[in-house]
């Protein structure tokens, strides 16, 4: 859950618009957008090996420029929480 206002805090600076890349068989191919916010959890979660996140919930494309912390709430504006769990390589 969010506690406290959202910040200003810059979290990163984009040359390119990220878009999310839509379409009828979204889920084969890869989006500059999911990839970065995949990688901004991943660096900040570094015990986890990899991370996982659902195309569905991601709700706006970003502009080339600053990107903000209030940007990523504006992106999933829901109550989602990150899960972790280890998985046997047996």
């Amino acid at each position: 859950k969010k506690s406290g206002p959202i910040s200003n805090t810059i979290i990163i600076f984009s040359l390119i618009s990220l878009k999310l890349n839509l379409s009828d068989s979204y889920h084969d191919r890869e989006c500059e957008l999911a990839n970065l916010v995949n990688d901004l959890i991943h660096k900040n979660f570094t015990f986890a090996d990899f991370t996982v996140l659902n195309m569905g919930g991601f709700r706006t494309d970003w502009a080339p420029g600053v990107i903000l912390e209030q940007h990523l709430y504006n992106m999933f504006p829901f109550d989602n929480v990150f899960m972790s769990f280890n998985i046997s390589g047996a």
